[in-house]
């Protein structure tokens, strides 16, 4: 575990897991078979997906905002 530091205040903000060489090759290859499902999906789809992501990220704005102003 490594402790992720904002150099801003010098106060943690995240505890982030470490992987070895073949965590990370499994983690590469499966994000690219996910890179290649998203790709094949209808532009409708995708779409529709991001307006999604989008809509959860404005009904949360202030939260977030919050968490950014202090990360």
């Amino acid at each position: 575990m490594s402790t992720t530091i904002t150099p801003a205040t010098q106060q943690a903000i995240a505890d982030v897991a470490e992987a070895d060489e073949v965590e990370v090759d499994r983690a590469v290859r499966r994000a690219r078979v996910a890179r290649e499902r998203w790709a094949a999906q209808p532009i409708r789809h995708r779409a529709a997906a991001l307006r999604r992501i989008a809509d959860a990220v404005r009904a949360d704005l202030e939260n977030l905002a919050g968490f950014f102003a202090t990360a």
